[in-house]
């Protein structure tokens, strides 16, 4: 394809919010410390995940899942873990805010032709289902702990995203994009990994790997386009699509 073309994915961007509505934390879960406000989203970030890490041993079986009943990390929010990653530069790299995103579908280099027809096919997968709360509890690792490469934040509350991807996958590659179909799995990532991470990494894993880092709102899927950069890639919403719209496209 022609290299001037954008590279394009189908993404949610988090949109900050007000705390759950009672009773709206997923079972087992502690008591939120603090929601993803404006000036949390100042210093977040996401994309696929493998590894998990390991459960204390004395651990129940909502902690094994990477939830915790104690409210012991209850308050550490995104700003303060990407702060503290921020400081194991450069073998630890924090995503900056701005870029934050869930990577529902990777297109590639895409025709922006066909960007209406994406469009459609992300209006047609998303009928029936309005916003709704995604919690972000629980760290894990990919491709594994002994090995890492992408520090992420597992989601609560996803199965409506993961029943858009199953919709949306086989109208995407209807239209004639491949692309990466393992199968997705709901994360946000913290940051990535280009070297043997320093002493504090691992006492970092240690000390928040079940906290509960707030909640966000899903409004919209986006189709966004990306640019890379010397300084890192610049992200650009081509189009989005309200979550709630019963209105389908013709055809």
């Amino acid at each position: 394809m022609n290299a001037a073309m954008p590279r394009a994915f189908i993404a949610v961007t988090p949109t900050p919010g007000s705390a759950p509505a009672p009773g709206s934390m997923p079972p087992g879960s502690i008591a939120p410390g603090n929601d993803i406000s404006g000036n949390e989203l100042s210093s977040v970030s996401p994309r696929l995940c493998r590894g998990v890490l390991p459960a204390p041993d004395s651990g129940s079986a909502n902690e094994s899942a990477g939830l915790s009943a104690s409210s012991q990390h209850a308050k550490f929010s995104l700003s303060d873990a990407l702060t503290e990653l921020g400081t194991m530069l450069p073998a630890v790299r924090p995503v900056p805010a701005h870029n934050l995103h869930l990577t529902l579908r990777f297109l590639g280099e895409s025709d922006e032709s066909l960007f209406p027809a994406l469009l459609d096919a992300i209006k047609v997968s998303t009928a029936g289902i309005g916003p709704f709360v995604v919690h972000l509890q629980g760290l894990g690792i990919f491709p594994s702990p002994a090995r890492p490469t992408v520090l992420w934040v597992s989601l609560q509350g996803a199965e409506p995203l993961q029943e858009i991807v199953k919709r949306l996958n086989p109208r995407v590659d209807a239209l004639g994009f491949g692309g990466d179909l393992r199968a997705w799995q709901p994360h946000l990532t913290l940051a990535r990994i280009k070297a043997r991470p320093p002493q504090e990494f691992g006492s970092f894993l240690q000390r928040h790997r079940h906290a509960y880092f707030g909640s966000f709102t899903v409004h919209a899927i986006d189709l966004m386009t990306s640019q890379l950069r010397p300084q890192g890639p610049i992200y650009t919403v081509a189009g989005r699509v309200e979550l709630g719209n019963e209105t389908l496209p013709r055809g």
